[in-house]
């Protein structure tokens, strides 16, 4: 159902309009369908990685024509919100997943599978002891309550993101 997915998309554009920006969405809604929107990602000014499951979700889709060197290539930052908090997935098998794997089944998991790929991974409050691990993947760690139980809580987090990115261009720019 995508209808969710519907009213996030409504909601970033209308965030993306008051900061005067565009985002560009990677999400598996047309599956095994061609992706039209890679093209876009050259132009975009900021990439969100939703915090979706790493392993079978994002992965797949920055395996789709390039996409994954078109991210790393791209002049906009890469940002993602952790889908693990204090080690336990909000929905889904990735704890389980990374942790059959032998990976780490926690932000800092997160941060590793990413490393080289992510500029900035949001994390929960619950897991905010673990910032510095996770900046030794080269990326910068931001703590923010990241469960989205209803889409005031999407949208709050979605503001905070576009907040960090106008605030991260004008240190640049100064």
């Amino acid at each position: 159902d995508n209808s969710a997915m519907a009213l996030v998309m409504r909601a970033l554009k209308r965030l993306a309009g008051e900061h005067d920006c565009a985002i560009l969405v990677l999400h598996h809604t047309r599956k095994g369908g061609d992706l039209g929107s890679a093209e876009a990602i050259g132009g975009a000014d900021l990439i969100v990685l939703a915090p979706s499951n790493p392993l079978v979700s994002i992965d797949p889709i920055l395996k789709i024509d390039g996409i994954r060197g078109r991210v790393i290539a791209a002049d906009a930052p890469v940002f993602a919100v952790s889908p693990l908090i204090a080690g336990k997935v909000v929905k889904g098998p990735a704890d389980r997943m990374m942790t059959a794997l032998g990976l780490r089944a926690d932000a800092v998991g997160i941060a590793e599978h990413y490393s080289g790929l992510v500029d900035r991974l949001y994390i929960d409050h619950a897991d905010a002891a673990l910032t510095s691990q996770i900046e030794q993947n080269d990326m910068s760690c931001a703590v923010a309550p990241i469960v989205m139980k209803d889409l005031d809580d999407k949208a709050r987090l979605a503001r905070q993101l576009l907040d960090d990115f106008g605030a991260r261009s004008q240190e640049r720019a100064a």
